[in-house]
């Protein structure tokens, strides 16, 4: 920051002239930006000898030696009286010193402090304003909360900037430099492992399906072997790339692959890539829970239900719908079901399969059913999802569609539901 913008140097201790040549005192003025913070900083009082118009200067001294000099207006602000000046000098207290870096293209000085007042300036990426001024409150702008700062560029514009995309610093402590800060972040992605943002939500609702929450599936960048790579339920992609390089803030991208990296926080990424021909935007978190036990206890969940239900009846008969045995392995054995053939299950489904309690009632229908289970068609490709409650004597299944299950949870009940009724049989 020293010896900013020397075309305008503020020379206030060189060039001393004797006191008894200056003319008649203008007015007095605060220095808003001075050009070198450590010779005459900003905020010093001023007393103003002279204005032009013509080159659109003041010609000031400082009041605390006879040093005098040109400075362009913009640079300073004139009052009538020291008075003035000096209840301004003591409202700008800190900030006298405050700098603020754009940290996006084309970054909006406003006339007012709303993100409807007209547009009067656009700020390059990484351009250095100064801050004369600050809102007393946080405000909203859409999604985002900060302060309105006044700033003042160095071609002589002044408004007012909402601060999302704005570095503030002190002169004396200087900006961070916003490559190093991000490439920090970068380094924090690369060095964790990532899991898609359904892991979150399955987490939240404790409801899990356990085909798609598998460790297997996430974000797993690899630096040492400079490759990341990304396995989902529906497809896997690896990139093996060159380097990283800064496309914006927050936002990365692969050399020599189709991969950028969106860091939107410190626990959530976005991942946007090209695979076989299609374009993906995907978001992964970070999960701090333990993913194994979490699995674990899902499948303690399921066998639990499954003793229990074995352990009112694994024998059913049904006048219509044929025997059906559920076995302590969890496999069942199914015969005489002709009639779900071919509406419900295929001709060449077989008669036994995996019998699993791998899905959930939705909220509405706990309250009228006992639970839910899968019956899984060895040698087929048939599945049929059932939702069951006790009843005396033996158990109602009612069959639910496909349509009707989602994220592993039996979302409404068919209108014109299959019930089928099973009597217990004794051993």
């Amino acid at each position: 920051m020293k010896r900013l913008y020397a075309a305008f140097a503020l020379t206030l201790i060189i060039g001393v002239l004797l006191a008894g040549c200056r003319a008649q005192t203008d007015g007095y003025g605060v220095l808003l930006w001075s050009s070198d913070e450590d010779a005459v900083p900003s905020g010093t009082l001023l007393q103003i000898i002279d204005e032009s118009d013509i080159s659109d200067t003041y010609t000031v001294t400082g009041l605390e030696n006879d040093a005098e000099s040109q400075i362009p207006r913009w640079r300073a602000r004139k009052f009538d009286s020291r008075a003035a000046a000096e209840a301004f000098r003591d409202e700008l207290g800190d900030l006298a010193r405050v700098y603020a870096r754009s940290e996006r293209t084309a970054l909006p000085i406003r006339a007012e402090m709303s993100a409807q007042s007209q547009r009067i300036y656009r700020m390059r990426d990484q351009q250095v304003v100064k801050v004369i001024g600050r809102s007393d409150d946080v405000h909203e702008v859409g999604a985002y909360r900060d302060h309105w700062y006044n700033v003042l560029t160095e071609d002589g514009v002044a408004g007012w900037v909402f601060g999302r995309y704005l570095t503030v610093y002190d002169y004396t402590e200087g900006p961070a430099d916003p490559v190093a800060a991000e490439r920090e972040e970068l380094n924090e992605f690369l060095s964790a492992t990532w899991r898609p943002e359904y892991f979150q939500q399955m987490i939240r609702d404790r409801r899990y399906d356990l085909e798609r929450f598998d460790l297997q599936f996430g974000m797993f960048p690899e630096p040492e072997n400079s490759r990341v790579r990304i396995v989902l339920p529906d497809h896997t992609a690896e990139f093996t790339y060159e380097d990283w390089y800064r496309i914006r803030d927050s936002l990365w991208g692969a050399e020599g692959v189709p991969l950028e990296i969106h860091l939107r926080s410190e626990t959530e990424v976005e991942a946007l890539y090209s695979h076989e021909g299609n374009e993906y935007s995907t978001r992964f978190v970070k999960v701090e829970e333990d993913i194994r036990e979490l699995i674990a206890d899902e499948q303690s969940r399921r066998l639990e239900l499954y003793n229990e239900f074995i352990d009112f009846g694994e024998r059913f008969r049904s006048a219509a719908y044929g025997e059906l045995q559920f076995r302590p392995n969890r496999t069942f054995s199914w015969t005489a079901y002709d009639r779900l053939v071919p509406r419900i299950v295929s001709e060449t489904a077989g008669t036994s399969g995996e019998a699993r309690f791998d899905i959930y009632l939705g909220p509405q229908l706990q309250d009228q059913y006992d639970g839910a289970l899968t019956l899984d068609f060895s040698g087929s490709d048939d599945i049929m999802h059932l939702v069951y409650r006790y009843v005396s004597g033996g158990v109602q299944f009612i069959y639910v569609p496909e349509a009707l299950v989602a994220r592993g949870t039996v979302q409404e009940m068919p209108r014109a539901p299959i019930i089928m009724y099973f009597s217990l049989l004794d051993d």
